[in-house]
């Protein structure tokens, strides 16, 4: 088999979307005559916003993971506020207070291009030490955080080896890259940073249409049959042995993830207070994950709250039950520059559950591009209340007939992991 190297900050125990992908990656090579040998970061050591100590069950026995040491500087951050690590998108700063903020500034102006680039270092000496001892040529490096790909690179210099980047957000263009209050010679090395590894990288990979669109406008040195798209795809071994249960006494619409501020759900908020006027049928809007202060705000404000939940964070697989046990699935996509691009990976395990998705997104982006095609639910803009009203009152009159909504089965091979990592194993096993 073909060893590589496979650099990833988030694996298990870390938990979130943003794991997903490189595990699954990770272990479905192997039936493609590919060997990957991990190297991650310590887990007791590293900046996690949480832990899903189950997911570590699905990394193969046989995968070799390496756990290195890092120096990073978060503690002062949990020191200077008082508060946890930021999530994605500052989801659990609604209401940034001025030592956030001052933190933020400390964050976007001393740490290019991230804190978490005192991991690199000691990943760096594992995997050097490991491409001499057992002659790998090459290379993967998965973000976030954006500052592994620096690993790749050096490592390309170094040692010659072919380097395989996988830029899964996009870098000075990600929606809460204003927050951070870069001065102009911060957003300069950034700058330059995304340039040099686009234009090192051998092979260059991202999972929408729209972020390689981004990502070409920064240097003319890259075009775009120098990218393939990847999605983050669905484990079809989750939704095997479980069974589809939508609930007979409510009409239960759920939102699994994060869901912060930017992502302005108003209009839905006051459609389904609408439709809790306009039908005696009981509804119950499930957030599964963290829920900004500035979203459960928004919900009293609109009436809601009764029969809203709040599960907070839990395991991957609860997520998974939650999903199978609803009616319809609410996806919604930050209101935000640039956001076309934006693909929850959550999306393809919505798909994987069967169930019809209400989407708020740029009806321009690829994730109404995709809802549409395969006819999984409807995806409005953020302000079409009306319109989002009308879809929901189709479906609760629907549901009183038939409060099974699942959507007939059809082909969803192409979304499924194993297809995603069977391309990047075609990039992999390619010639130089």
């Amino acid at each position: 088999m073909k060893k590589i190297l496979f650099l990833s900050y988030y694996y298990p125990p870390s938990s979130g979307a943003g794991v997903q992908r490189p595990l699954k990656l990770s272990k479905n090579l192997p039936q493609f005559g590919i060997d990957p040998i991990v190297i991650t970061v310590d887990p007791t050591k590293a900046s996690y916003a949480g832990f899903d100590e189950h997911l570590l069950e699905e990394v193969p026995a046989q995968l070799r993971v390496y756990r290195t040491n890092t120096h990073e500087h978060y503690k002062y951050y949990k020191w200077l506020v008082k508060k946890n690590i930021p999530t994605a998108g500052f989801a659990n700063e609604s209401n940034p207070s001025l030592l956030q903020k001052i933190a933020r500034f400390i964050r976007g102006n001393f740490y290019f291009p991230d804190p978490r680039k005192g991991w690199n270092e000691s990943a760096f000496q594992q995997a050097k030490k490991l491409i001499l001892e057992e002659n790998i040529d090459t290379v993967f490096t998965t973000s976030p955080p954006h500052s592994t790909h620096l690993i790749g690179m050096r490592l390309k210099k170094e040692l010659g080896v072919r380097w395989i980047c996988d830029l899964i957000d996009p870098w000075t263009d990600i929606y809460y890259f204003k927050q951070l209050y870069h001065l102009p010679f911060a957003l300069n090395i950034n700058k330059r940073m995304e340039r040099q590894v686009l234009e090192q990288a051998d092979a260059l990979i991202t999972c929408s249409y729209h972020f390689r669109n981004l990502f070409l406008t920064k240097t003319p040195l890259i075009k775009a049959d120098d990218f393939k798209i990847l999605y983050y795809g669905y484990d079809e071994k989750n939704f095997e042995h479980r069974i589809s249960q939508p609930s007979t006494t409510e009409f239960i619409i759920t939102y699994t993830g994060t869901i912060a501020d930017i992502y302005y759900p108003q209009a839905l908020f006051r459609a389904i207070k609408k439709i809790t006027k306009t039908t005696d049928v009981p509804v119950k809007l499930r957030f599964v994950g963290l829920a900004s202060s500035g979203i459960q705000k928004l919900i009293q404000a609109s009436g809601i709250e009764s029969m809203t939940e709040f599960t907070g964070l839990v395991p991957h697989n609860d997520s998974l039950e939650y999903l199978l046990k609803s009616t319809v699935l609410l996806l919604i996509v930050p209101q935000n520059e640039n956001n076309e691009g934006i693909i929850p990976g959550k999306i393809f395990e919505y798909f994987a559950s069967r169930k019809p998705v209400i989407s708020l997104a740029n009806p321009k982006g690829d994730v109404a591009q995709l809802i549409t095609d395969n006819q999984f639910g409807k995806s409005f803009a953020h302000e079409e209340e009306e319109e989002m009203y009308r879809y929901l009152l189709a479906l609760v009159e629907a549901w009183k007939v038939n409060p099974n909504l699942d959507l007939p089965t059809s082909d969803l091979t192409r979304f499924e992991s194993v297809y995603q990592t069977k391309m990047l194993a075609d990039i992999i096993l390619e010639k130089n």
